[in-house]
């Protein structure tokens, strides 16, 4: 998820009215109707119990990443998951979940969800593809995740926090690759002004030549092939 997809989320919770409830702990859910019975692997003291690493020297595989969920707390339900893992001779595969319950039942926001996130929501969850359980989507990533390949995307710990956590799965590289950093390395490289802070995610992509309004933005796929431009273009030294 972009810093500008958090900076929206989080104004759109802002605006909440002061009669919606106030906001529940940290330690349950925010949404009580969400998926129910996924993992709680984070335990006090930041212990996590398992959660299933895999050994060895790292690949060059990497896996471009997004997800979407039904709040931005940590245990707030993934509904949305999307990737696209590209192997070192360039050759690349597409995975796409929406992500129901223990047996597939369907996630449901709550009342006081941002109208914004719900209309997205009701559009697409379950429309063009099954609801998946989260016990089969955990187990696709266990196999996506194998050989520890590095993931790349738009603030991508906001992603593999939240699988570690609701989906017990990890497995991954632990030197993720944020974007949005390394577009603000490409254009400080290049002697090039940046925008102010905090940054906005749009104005970087729009800076090295990639433009945001080109993808159907804050949707896991289309985030995902936005996240991907954009490294191609960093690492590719601006070219197309």
């Amino acid at each position: 998820m972009s810093t500008e997809a958090l900076r929206h989320a989080r104004e759109s919770w802002a605006c909440i009215p002061s009669t919606s409830p106030a906001p529940r702990s940290r330690a349950a859910p925010a949404f009580t109707s969400g998926p129910m019975g996924r993992p709680d692997s984070l335990r006090t003291g930041g212990q996590r119990h398992g959660v299933h690493h895999t050994k060895g020297p790292p690949m060059t595989a990497l896996v471009f990443l997004d997800t979407e969920t039904l709040g931005l707390d940590i245990t707030d339900p993934i509904w949305e998951v999307a990737a696209i893992r590209r192997e070192s001779d360039g050759t690349e595969t597409r995975h796409h979940w929406h992500v129901g319950g223990e047996f597939g039942q369907p996630v449901t926001p709550a009342q006081d969800f941002p109208e914004w996130f719900r209309a997205d929501f009701d559009r697409r969850y379950g429309v063009d593809q099954p609801i998946e359980p989260w016990p089969y989507v955990a187990s696709q990533l266990e196999l996506l995740f194998h050989d520890r390949p590095h993931v790349v995307g738009a603030v991508p710990n906001f992603d593999t926090e939240r699988i570690a956590r609701q989906l017990d799965v990890d497995g991954w590289h632990y030197h993720l690759i944020d974007v949005e950093n390394l577009a603000v390395g490409y254009l400080a490289g290049r002697g090039e002004p940046l925008p102010p802070l905090p940054w906005n995610s749009d104005d970087l992509s729009r800076a090295i030549g990639i433009n945001p309004d080109d993808y159907r933005r804050h949707e896991a796929m289309a985030d995902v092939e936005w996240a991907r431009d954009i490294y191609d273009r960093v690492m590719n030294g601006g070219a197309s």
